[in-house]
């Protein structure tokens, strides 16, 4: 018996005492997840438009998609990451974007995912992936975005 970890265990994310086995083991739900989540994100059109929060038919279509793989998923966490695009004031394209992941997570929760798996958080106009100089790439920034955030 070892009464140092019996009184002190180690997290249960805590990888730093666990063989590669039992890594491995770990880490291949979150990749499997990870892939399944890309590819319904990707098909998926989950933009908003200009000053929006709002959820079109086609993002929910999409959403439809992406809860299944969360539900598939096990015991996954998953991030939903709202964003804005550079239009505005940074504070309240923070707020907006918080709201944009909030309406997502919503959404997933009314489709059936556990809410206790997602956790929204709100980007604003930080990590844009295109160019805030043209409208095609203000659209690409007004998004949000999924991330295995831990077992």
């Amino acid at each position: 018996m070892n009464v140092d970890y019996d009184r002190n265990p180690l997290p249960a994310n805590d990888t730093s005492a666990k063989s590669p086995a039992t890594i491995a083991t770990l880490e291949a739900p979150k990749a499997s997840c990870s892939g399944a989540l890309d590819a319904a994100a990707r098909t998926a059109d989950l933009y908003f438009s200009n000053a929006s929060f709002v959820l079109g038919s086609q993002s929910k279509a999409g959403l439809k998609k992406i809860a299944k793989a969360i539900t598939d998923c096990g015991n996954v966490a998953i991030e939903v990451g709202g964003y804005t695009d550079d239009w505005g004031n940074p504070d309240y394209n923070k707020t907006l974007s918080q709201r944009r992941a909030d309406a997502v997570v919503e959404y997933l929760v009314k489709e059936g995912v556990d809410s206790s798996k997602l956790k929204a958080v709100g980007y604003g106009q930080e990590r844009p992936i295109a160019t805030n100089r043209t409208p095609a790439g203000r659209r690409l920034n007004r998004r949000v975005e999924f991330r295995i955030a831990g077992p």
